[in-house]
């Protein structure tokens, strides 16, 4: 197996054509691994055609109950397809089970599709629907205006349409990649123009001939690698007023409490809730004391 070389040298086309030339001398290992994975994705398409989403419940779609529902599986079963680990179940817009502090098991649902679990569920698989509508159609816009998260999104693209779409989900990776095998790209593209970008690119290069899109992703990776986990920095402004939903989507912590945990990004949010009277906060230069913590703050 060829040895992976620095990335700080992939911007050389020559570097870039002995990784193709090596990375081909083990096709047949590569080629055999997609076969057993391309049998995972079909039977997942086939038990999830049009009809049988349309026939879903929140019972068979949701994570949180087993390991045969539409969410469980996609995300578990077919994880080396694209993994979606990491990221809140709130991703598949309804899902059961606790919600932050709150441990209470339930129905838990994403505030647009509203707030009865059923009702959700329609509008979700609507959702699915016209999303694989919309690809069938190569109608870019209608995905782009998808009610469905973008990794969720980008997950049922990757498994439904296998030959158009990455299963990479990640802008932070699609940057990394483009970079490092030195494209260019507008500041203002998006996921779905990155992956494009790629995908061009690697039709492009001699030696990729039998390559599909899986193949491609199993090169990225194991031969141009990853980017370095990096330090999480919000992008707030000091002063800013936030809604519990804001700060679930950009600190990733539950929705109760004056303390939150986000194990995700390694952080304590300490909650300053000016709407009630359990505390006040005092300012000394840059930093906030607490200096009246009533126990009525915690969740009760």
């Amino acid at each position: 197996m060829m040895k992976r070389v620095p990335w700080e040298v992939f911007m050389d086309k020559e570097i870039l054509k002995k990784l193709i030339t090596g990375f081909n001398a083990q096709m047949d290992k590569v080629k055999a691994d997609e076969g057993r994975l391309e049998a995972i994705r079909a039977q997942f398409v086939r038990d999830y055609s049009v009809v049988n989403i349309q026939n879903l419940t929140k019972e068979s779609y949701c994570t949180g109950l087993g390991k045969t529902t539409f969410c469980y599986r996609i995300e578990n079963e077919l994880k080396e397809l694209g993994d979606m680990h990491g990221s809140y179940a709130s991703k598949f817009g309804l899902y059961y089970g606790k919600w932050g502090e709150d441990k209470k098991k339930e129905y838990r649902i994403v505030p647009k599709f509203g707030d009865d679990p059923d009702a959700a569920m329609e509008k979700i698989k609507q959702a699915i629907i016209e999303l694989l509508i919309a690809a069938n159609n190569a109608d870019e816009e209608s995905i782009r205006d998808s009610r469905l998260s973008q990794i969720f999104r980008s997950k049922i693209l990757g498994t439904y349409y296998p030959d158009k779409y990455l299963n990479i989900y990640s802008e932070e990776h699609l940057d990394f990649f483009l970079k490092k095998i030195g494209i260019a790209v507008d500041s203002e593209a998006d996921l779905l123009e990155k992956q494009k970008v790629l995908i061009n690119w690697m039709k492009e290069q001699p030696g990729t001939e039998s390559w599909t899109l899986l193949t491609f992703e199993k090169f990225l990776y194991e031969q141009i690698g990853q980017p370095k986990k990096i330090a999480f920095k919000p992008e707030v402004e000091m002063g800013a007023t936030l809604s519990n939903n804001d700060l679930h989507e950009i600190f990733g912590v539950g929705n109760m409490g004056c303390m939150r945990r986000s194990q995700k990004n390694n952080l304590l949010l300490i909650v300053s809730d000016h709407t009630k009277s359990f505390y006040e906060d005092k300012w000394y230069g840059d930093v906030v004391s607490r200096e009246k913590i009533s126990a009525g703050c915690l969740p009760g």
